[in-house]
């Protein structure tokens, strides 16, 4: 069942982010159509603020090189290759915003 957060039709968005974010097709295919959208780095994100998050919170969890995102990962004990499928926690530096 896809997240509850995604809109398709003739252009899909995520509503779990403010304004028009179009998730890419690794996001749409691994947790927006998936059977388990509660996976997915922006829905957990999304929970715990309760409210749709900015997309400066939305990129600091998807880009490799965001600031606070080794340290999230240490933090919640996913660390090395064999844990690349499990999404990380929102930096505290971005959690407030």
């Amino acid at each position: 069942m896809p997240c509850g957060h995604f809109e398709g039709g003739r252009l899909c968005r995520c509503t779990a982010v403010r304004g028009l974010l179009v998730p890419s097709l690794y996001e749409r295919e691994r947790y927006c159509l998936s059977e388990q959208p509660e996976r997915c780095p922006t829905f957990r994100a999304r929970a715990l603020r309760d409210d749709a998050l900015p997309e400066e919170v939305y990129y600091a969890l998807w880009l490799p090189w965001a600031e606070g995102r080794e340290e999230s990962a240490a933090r919640l004990g996913l660390g090395g290759d064999d844990d690349d499928d499990r999404p990380l926690d929102v930096p505290e530096a971005h959690a407030a915003l």
